[in-house]
């Protein structure tokens, strides 16, 4: 009997996570510095890939803001690869890369930590599947930023994996 007296069946094995997994702490490619300042709305540098394990619950985000400038920035995640607008152009996803949408991560609240800042959500939860063991990201630029050479943003995701041995 399970709680206020309904009856529960189990057969079979019941998953169970229980393991917080990290991804790799990876930057966002290909932002081209000449084009700097981005404005809002804007694409902020190409398609980015984190490893991921197949399938599971993205619950956690952090983003590293080495240019110390507490940018806004949207990470919208997917379960392929899709064509983003170039760096420094309007957002815009086509009718096929809309699809692939895992989720949206909305960066917008910083913690000083003095030479650089850096944003956590927590308390996510994103249901995905990744057949290519990747999960792509793009990047939005919220309000204007300005990221130069070597102060790009780093993303790490936290992973409630289905495997539960799965490791980045």
């Amino acid at each position: 009997m399970g709680k206020r007296g309904i009856p529960v069946e189990q057969q079979g094995q019941v998953p169970v996570r229980s393991a917080t997994r990290y991804s790799q702490t990876v930057p966002v490619p290909g932002i081209v510095y000449a084009n700097q300042p981005s404005d809002a709305g804007d694409t902020l540098g190409a398609l980015g890939e984190i490893p991921a394990p197949l399938s599971g619950i993205v619950h956690g985000a952090m983003l590293f803001d080495r240019a110390d400038n507490g940018l806004s920035i949207t990470v919208t995640l997917f379960k392929a690869r899709v064509v983003l607008a170039a760096d420094d152009a309007a957002w815009a996803l086509d009718d096929v890369g809309v699809l692939q949408k895992i989720g949206v991560l909305r960066f917008t609240v910083f913690d000083d930590d003095g030479n650089c800042q850096t944003s956590e959500l927590t308390g996510l939860c994103i249901p995905f599947e990744a057949p290519e063991e990747r999960i792509y990201f793009g990047v939005k630029a919220v309000g204007a930023t300005s990221v130069v050479s070597g102060t790009e943003p780093m993303l790490r995701l936290a992973f409630l994996p289905d495997d539960p041995d799965w490791r980045a």
